[in-house]
């Protein structure tokens, strides 16, 4: 599997990993793996709580953002324990 823009992230209810981005006022400070997210109710989930925010925080911008989706890849031996 390969990363994919978020634009064409399936909106079904789909359990994704995504790749999230913060910046400050306009500046990337980290990008990571939000794992096992699904679109909901308008915006971007895990079990608890919105991918997706902005906020002001001592006079700083920060924004979090999903940029690309992936889809969660079945264990190699099919899930069997």
């Amino acid at each position: 599997m390969k990363w994919q823009l978020i634009e064409t992230a399936p909106a079904d209810g789909s359990e994704v990993d995504l790749w999230v981005i913060t910046t400050c006022n306009g500046q990337v400070i980290e990008a990571f793996r939000w794992p096992k997210c699904c679109w909901q109710d308008g915006e971007w989930q895990d079990d608890y709580s919105a991918v997706e925010e902005e906020y002001i925080e001592s006079s700083n911008e920060y924004v979090v953002k999903a940029t690309h989706w992936i889809r969660i890849e079945p264990p190699a031996d099919g899930g069997a324990t």
